[in-house]
């Protein structure tokens, strides 16, 4: 995985005013979450999938960003 999808999803959290608690509640822990948006951590299709969609997103056209 591209490690920009985490910062990606940081950049969209941020401009739409979310707190990573509240875009991770469910789906992983805002812990978890940070670990993405540094590059520490691998996200997984399903994650990157729900993540998007709770920032109002889609996924599509990102595919080839993650290993769906």
């Amino acid at each position: 995985m591209n490690t920009g999808i985490g910062q990606l999803i940081k950049n969209v959290r941020i401009d739409k005013n979310v707190a990573q608690k509240r875009l991770s509640r469910g789906i992983c822990a805002a812990s978890v979450l940070a670990k993405y948006e540094a590059g520490i951590r691998e996200m997984d299709g399903l994650t990157f999938i729900a993540l998007m969609n709770r920032l109002g997103l889609s996924a599509d056209g990102f595919e080839f960003m993650v290993d769906l």
